[in-house]
């Protein structure tokens, strides 16, 4: 008799979403503070981004990390959403959605927005695609290296003067916060971590943590637009 596989249940897809989900949290958390790095001098954020860059083995190895994290979470929530509307064929006559929030009514649509943002993040400031071509020619020096680098500070400027770019960036944040925000508190119960009681608490935290990735992130943009960082 075949065995089932405990990670195509629903149990097991929440708990692929769950751990999926904390190591991109975790990687959220450390691309928004390389990014505020920005607001200091520009040899700062060349330096950090030098670095890495200088380092090709791990940046890959965390890439297919952050790959695959991102694609089976995608799958997982795209399975789960598909059981949950299978075994709802025919909607409610009326839904009754004063116990659900934003962020959990946005989950399904946020996570696409937040897709198509990290594609276009990527063809934008990584691989510098088509149009963005020109940032891999920004060049720059900085203390202590004789070879010129990539001048990552002007390609964030550039890139964030234009209002069309940091506006679909500020409403993609928006999306991740609140998908942070859901998904943060649905990460302890996912766990079994907490009860009844710590629940309450649970879930500021989720939402301050949320606020700070939220405030965190579209500070960059905003920073640039105002003329904070040039």
């Amino acid at each position: 008799m075949a065995r089932s596989n405990p990670f195509k249940s629903s149990i097991g897809l929440k708990l692929i979403m769950a751990v999926t989900g904390l190591f991109l949290f975790g990687f959220t958390i450390v691309h928004m503070l390389g990014n505020l790095q920005v607001f200091e001098a520009p040899d700062a954020i060349n330096h950090y981004a030098h670095v890495l860059q200088s380092n090709p083995a791990l940046v890959w190895t965390f890439r297919i990390l952050l790959l695959l994290a991102v694609l089976l979470h995608i799958d997982a929530a795209v399975r789960l959403t598909r059981r949950n509307r299978a075994s709802r064929p025919t909607p409610y006559a009326q839904i009754n959605a004063n116990g659900a929030t934003l962020a959990s009514r946005t989950m399904f649509v946020g996570g696409l927005v937040i897709a198509v943002f990290i594609v276009f993040h990527i063809l934008h400031f990584t691989v510098m695609a088509g149009p963005f071509h020109e940032f891999s020619t920004y060049q720059t020096s900085i203390p202590g290296d004789p070879d010129p680098v990539h001048d990552v500070h002007r390609m964030i400027v550039t890139a964030f003067q234009n209002l069309w770019v940091s506006a679909f960036y500020i409403v993609a944040v928006a999306f991740l916060g609140l998908h942070l925000k859901h998904g943060g508190a649905a990460l302890f119960r996912t766990l079994g971590i907490g009860n009844q009681i710590t629940f309450g608490w649970q879930n500021w935290v989720a939402r301050l943590f949320a606020l700070a990735v939220f405030l965190g992130m579209e500070a960059v943009p905003i920073g640039v637009l105002l003329g904070i960082v040039k």
